[in-house]
């Protein structure tokens, strides 16, 4: 068994009270233990302990209770003074159930440390609780194979006092004893503790073995009950400005984002094909560069002001006229469970000197009867607004699960597309709303789908210029006309 190859010489208790050792001094090494003539461990490569295996569903029915021997080790005053060092107010430490889920995080890290210790050679990727940096710090010259690794958020970020101003602005987490993560000026190299050494970590690994780490994430976590806890933006951009660019990859999404934009104009995106809904703003960078490009005086000065004031930046005008536009062909934006904003609009406008193809799905919220409550329905997406010409723009899908208001402008900017479909679920109108699009010249144009909204604003002029059409769908659904007046 996996198990049979693990040393368990002078553990901790609560590994011991885990592995049902009956005394951690008595109990004699495993190695004097009949052992597996298979050795497992020595295969490893890929060690990802997921934590909700201990903190979910540890013990493993839910009728079962803990062991007495654990219950009663979590009522110690040895334990206890474990529980304060996380920062746990003294009065919390009074129930059960806190002290149990404390016992849960700390054999989490104690298994962690004890299963990956005698393979670090041989690791390619594994997981890190970020309370335990310091540990893996201190061998970090075995770990010559790691290309990954995944911080874990066990504990919160921390600042050293100069660069922190505690605030606690909810009630909520009074009694953690914390820093609110948002109320910190996070500045460089002032970070201190297990943070400190998670970085320094990074650090030391990419100055012994030089781009063999390419990956260093650290998720949100809810590992502890009732806490969600967060990496801030700039730790996280701090980690990512020590590993390499990302090796052209074929998305951008939440977890590669901040490595993008710790290195945007030495990585390479022309495999990229789909960009995952990252947020309202998130490609307003791309608009500037476009407009700095275009000659956009305003701009110029805005971004000559930042690098004043941000040394960081250093020459990123003259990166910009020295490389050019990132040169973005394709688009596949999914929402989720965040409706989509000024995306669409921003990337069409940025990259509209290389955009091929884009494809857009919404589905937050859907266009329920009449009858529904209409407070609780998102509103309208307007596509098209500030759009430019996209010459090179072939194919357009764009689906909304409610209302698509698309710009009156927005085919007259696409003169070579082939392909066209926009749709969504409208199921009620009134003639008064309806803005007509403007007719388009569209001698490319091979397949048009038009169904609800889209149905009704365009424009059947257009249909003069499209002698190659070979498709056409037009749709209203089941929609009910509604009088102003109603």
């Amino acid at each position: 068994m996996l198990l049979d190859h693990v040393s368990i010489i002078n553990p901790s208790t609560v590994l011991a009270l885990a592995l049902n050792l009956d005394s951690v001094l008595d109990k004699p090494s495993h190695s004097s233990m009949s052992r597996s003539p298979l050795n497992y461990l020595a295969h490893i490569q890929h060690l990802n302990l997921d934590d909700s295996v201990f903190t979910e569903e540890f013990y493993c029915s839910h009728n079962s209770n803990p062991p007495p021997s654990v219950l009663e080790y979590i009522q110690t005053d040895e334990f206890k003074e474990q529980c304060r060092s996380e920062g746990y107010s003294p009065r919390l430490l009074e129930s059960e159930d806190v002290l149990l889920c404390h016992y849960k995080v700390f054999l989490y890290r104690e298994a962690s440390w004890w299963l990956a210790h005698p393979i670090l050679e041989q690791l390619e990727s594994m997981t890190i609780p970020l309370s335990c940096a310091h540990r893996y710090l201190g061998v970090v010259e075995r770990l010559g194979n790691l290309q990954h690794v995944q911080f874990v958020m066990d504990q919160d970020i921390q600042y050293t006092p100069e660069c922190a101003s505690i605030t606690n602005d909810s009630d909520d987490n009074s009694d953690m004893g914390t820093a609110h993560p948002g109320s910190a000026t996070a500045k460089e190299g002032k970070w201190s503790g297990s943070t400190a050494a998670m970085i320094e970590f990074v650090k030391e690994h990419s100055r012994l073995f030089p781009v063999q780490l390419r990956t260093a994430t650290c998720p949100p976590e809810d590992i502890w009950p009732a806490m969600y806890t967060i990496c801030p933006n700039e730790v996280l951009l701090e980690l990512c400005s020590i590993l390499p660019p990302l090796s052209r990859p074929d998305f951008l999404g939440d977890e590669n984002w901040m490595q993008f934009v710790a290195h945007p104009l030495t990585t390479d995106l022309r495999s990229v094909v789909d960009i995952s809904r990252l947020g309202e703003g998130a490609f307003k960078w791309a608009v500037q560069e476009k407009r700095i490009k275009d000659g956009s005086v305003a701009s110029a000065a805005l971004l000559a002001k930042e690098e004043t004031e941000h040394e960081d930046k250093g020459e990123s005008l003259a990166l910009l006229q020295e490389f050019g536009l990132v040169p973005l062909t394709s688009v596949n934006i999914k929402e989720d469970d965040v409706p989509i904003t000024d995306e669409v609009d921003d990337i069409a406008y940025a990259f509209s000197e290389t955009l091929q193809s884009l494809t857009v799905e919404m589905t937050y919220g859907t266009d329920e009867d009449e009858d529904e409550n209409q407070q609780q329905k998102p509103p309208p997406i307007h596509v098209g607004r500030g759009w430019v010409d996209l010459p090179k723009l072939r194919d357009i899908w764009i689906n909304k699960s409610d209302r698509l208001i698309t710009h009156r402008m927005l085919l007259v900017h696409c003169p070579n597309v082939v392909s066209v479909s926009l749709t969504d679920e409208s199921v009620q109108y009134w003639v008064q709303g309806i803005e007509t699009c403007l007719p388009a010249h569209l001698p490319c144009l091979e397949k048009l789908t038009l169904e609800g909204w889209p149905a009704l604003t365009f424009h059947p002029d257009t249909l003069h210029s499209t002698p190659k059409l070979t498709l056409l769908e037009s749709s209203v659904g089941p929609m009910v006309y509604r009088p102003m007046n109603l």
